[in-house]
């Protein structure tokens, strides 16, 4: 049986990643974080591992992340500049 990453590990890596985007002015009720936070209360309550590029639209930014279950393998969650959206 494979070892996945456990619940506190999950946190611990995208905790200050979602506070960083709450800081930055990003909330729930636009429309590009709201699909990020679905997708982040996936991996932490059905263990769903998930990557992918979000546009938010309005801000000129993208969320770019990658929510690894391995446990050796950090999860990443990255604010990107786009000039296009």
């Amino acid at each position: 049986m494979k070892k996945l990453k456990p619940l506190a590990q999950r946190h611990a890596e995208l905790d200050d990643a979602i506070a960083q985007l709450s800081a930055l002015g990003m909330t729930t009720e636009m429309q590009g974080v709201a699909e990020f936070m679905k997708i982040a209360d996936d991996y932490f309550q059905k263990g769903y591992h998930a990557s992918g590029d979000i546009v938010v639209p309005g801000t000129k930014r993208r969320i770019v992340y990658k929510l690894s279950m391995q446990p050796h393998v950090p999860s990443t969650v990255v604010l990107k500049y786009d000039e296009h959206s």
